[in-house]
């Protein structure tokens, strides 16, 4: 199986802030991956964490 994964960061929404329980505008780290067999897309998943968590 194939896979492909995009990262990078941006603030963080007031809806993204109070679900991960940090401040409005703080850093997320987003990460964008997909599975695919052959041509197709088979599962993607959409992560996004603090960025806090990685230092």
């Amino acid at each position: 199986m194939l896979w492909d994964e995009e990262v990078w960061a941006r603030p963080a929404t007031r809806d993204e802030a109070q679900q991960l329980g940090i401040g409005v505008g703080s850093i997320v780290t987003v990460i964008e991956r997909s599975y695919f067999a052959g041509e197709l897309a088979v599962e993607v998943a959409d992560i996004l964490v603090p960025a806090e968590k990685f230092t």
